[in-house]
């Protein structure tokens, strides 16, 4: 039970991804030679506001307010999916398949996929990216081999997998994202020929 709840929280718990954000200026914030400085609850953050890059309460706070989890916990503790759809673990908890729900985008537009995690959790327990949470990700294959602080940051965790089909699946959305922005333009784009044409102009 201890493997699993320590494999749980290492693997769909510890980290967030980056899909909420703040914007605009104002508070009690001081600048000083252009720089912003944030106090929240009091104190301010240790670091900038990267989730695996914090491990203290002044950082901590902000981020749980900034960032969406895989999951997140009721106020009796128990955990509830959030970007997550379904995490199944195998018979002995040393595999977890986990799901994403759809729909879920960050600030920009761009929309989170499987790879999404993947690639941060890789570049988080990679010692040569110099993240204070590395440790996090110590219960997961290939952890060992990512402990060169001068090996490649962008090495990945050899026990991440994404499956053929999910990889094919989210190629297809992000496809369809494009066309329907596409689309959206060519129409606005007509709409406004058709304005001009009405109005005599070319």
């Amino acid at each position: 039970m201890q493997k699993k709840a320590i494999a749980f929280a290492a693997a769909a718990c510890s980290l967030a991804l980056a899909l909420g954000g703040c914007g605009g200026q104002g508070g009690n914030g001081d600048a000083a030679d252009g720089e912003m400085i944030m106090n929240v609850y009091g104190c301010e953050p240790q670091h900038p506001l990267i989730p695996a890059n914090t491990n203290e309460t002044c950082g901590g706070n902000p981020i749980d307010m900034l960032f969406a989890k895989l999951v997140t916990f009721d106020n009796e503790g128990n955990a509830q999916n959030d970007v997550a759809k379904e995490i199944v673990a195998n018979e002995d908890s040393s595999e977890y398949t986990i799901t994403l729900n759809d729909g879920w985008t960050f600030t920009d537009g761009t929309p989170v996929t499987s790879e999404s995690f993947t690639k941060a959790w890789s570049y988080s327990a990679n010692a040569a990216n110099g993240m204070v949470n590395a440790s996090f990700f110590s219960v997961i294959e290939g952890y060992e081999d990512l402990q060169d602080p001068n090996g490649d940051p962008n090495a990945q965790l050899s026990g991440l997998q994404l499956s053929a089909l999910q990889s094919r699946m989210e190629a297809v959305r992000v496809a369809e994202n494009a066309i329907r922005t596409e689309r959206h333009d060519l129409r606005h784009r007509l709409q406004t020929v058709s304005e001009l044409i009405a109005r005599g102009e070319k």
